[in-house]
């Protein structure tokens, strides 16, 4: 394979992870508003492992769509999905008719294993990224001192 071709297809994997992580945060962030606002127009009459969970799966969806630590995140996600699979999925497999089931709580698992096993990738927030950005500001700072 030549070197423009590798070059090629890893940005195309940067940008399918990016795209994974901000599918994986954007639904979790819109499930956790949407179960709240159930649980709300429910009299905010619930379990207090519900409010957990949509306090969790809105902590897990932020760091996603921010990019912080998305490797150790995306697992956490996978215990959340898990959770919310076996403790609010309903007595059905698939969605019934009380909009209850388990089969997405548990494809969206399976998604944050791939965001695990894929990593972090190149547009999320790491250490080194923000080492880079530290270095690239002190090089901006010496250049504009340079230059007066």
């Amino acid at each position: 394979m030549s070197q423009s071709a590798s070059a090629s297809s890893e940005g195309f994997r940067d940008h399918g992870v990016f795209l994974l992580r901000l599918l994986l945060g954007g639904v979790l962030v819109a499930h956790a508003a949407g179960s709240l606002l159930s649980l709300a127009a429910a009299g905010g009459q619930g379990l207090a492992t519900i409010y957990s969970l949509v306090v969790a799966e809105t902590i897990v969806g932020v760091s996603l769509l921010i990019g912080f630590q998305v490797r150790w995140v995306a697992l956490g996600a996978v215990v959340v999905l898990l959770a919310s699979a076996w403790l609010v999925g309903g007595a059905s497999w698939l969605v019934d008719g009380t909009g209850a089931g388990r089969e997405v709580p548990i494809l969206l698992a399976v998604v944050a294993v791939a965001q695990f096993l894929l990593g972090d990738g190149r547009y999320a927030i790491t250490r080194s990224a923000l080492l880079r950005w530290r270095r690239s500001r002190g090089a901006e700072r010496e250049q504009h001192v340079q230059a007066a």
